[in-house]
């Protein structure tokens, strides 16, 4: 069954938070109703697993050592001035938009054909799940490292939050769909690593560690859902189905319609 839904642009925000809010609060049974042998695999797959935590915590103690270490200071200074003389007056700042392309990709692939292993709400809780262990683990590190920015005085370079957002949008990107899509995520999330250095916004050391920031928040984030659906009392169901196009409401007053097929 579909039903059509018709809004203005002006409550477009609005209702998109509604329908994550009611994804994510939708009351359902119990999961400890459901046999564990009906569960799907991927119901099962999100455990924790400490050789994990290899990559994206050696990434992470990589680039705190380089914060204060001279031999890294020397290597990420030669960087900073061969990126000057391939740069020169050149910026390039679409960094700043194209970081949260590998997590947009995450949230909506599944509604362009390419099968995930979750359901949109259950992407919708990953997704705010690692945002905040992004943010903790981007900003506490800051405060306490407090290491200077190439271009300016600030001291909140380490770790470069931009890296962050680009990994773990690539991280969940291939644990969802598998390494086809992972791999241009992870290509794009590399992109958005080397522009920071070059627009000279961080060191090498800064987005090494972004990388393993983003890579773990993703992780933790996957760790978490099993956890996610007890307390918000989920069982396993289909896939919602979700269009969004351009409509015009009475009056002529552009907007756009949101069809939820359930």
């Amino acid at each position: 069954m579909k039903h059509r839904y018709s809004l203005s642009i002006l409550q477009v925000r609005l209702l998109v938070l509604s329908v994550l809010l009611a994804g994510l609060l939708r009351p359902a049974d119990s999961l400890a109703q459901t046999p564990a042998d009906s569960l799907s695999r991927e119901w099962r797959g999100e455990t924790f697993h400490a050789p994990q935590l290899i990559a994206p915590g050696a990434l992470m103690v990589v680039g705190a050592w380089g914060v204060s270490n001279g031999f890294a200071k020397k290597v990420k200074n030669e960087v900073k001035d061969g990126l000057a003389d391939l740069r020169g007056n050149h910026y390039l700042h679409f960094d700043d938009y194209v970081q949260y392309a590998p997590f947009v990709a995450f949230e909506v692939l599944d509604f362009c054909g390419v099968k995930g292993k979750h359901s949109f709400r259950e992407r919708v809780a990953m997704g705010v799940t690692a945002w905040a262990i992004n943010g903790l683990i981007v900003q506490v590190p800051k405060r306490i490292f407090r290491e200077k920015r190439p271009d300016t005085d600030s001291r909140n370079s380490f770790p470069s939050g931009h890296t962050t957002t680009a990994f773990m949008g690539a991280e969940l990107v291939r644990a969802e769909y598998g390494n086809a899509a992972g791999i241009p995520a992870y290509v794009v999330a590399t992109g958005i690593a080397f522009l920071r250095m070059y627009n000279e916004r961080h060191w090498l050391n800064d987005v090494i560690a972004g990388a393993g920031c983003g890579i773990f928040a993703a992780q933790a984030a996957r760790w978490l859902l099993p956890l996610e659906r007890r307390l918000l009392g989920w069982k396993r169901e289909g896939d919602r189905q979700l269009m969004v196009v351009p409509t015009v409401m009475d009056g002529g007053e552009p907007g756009l319609s949101l069809v939820v097929g359930f």
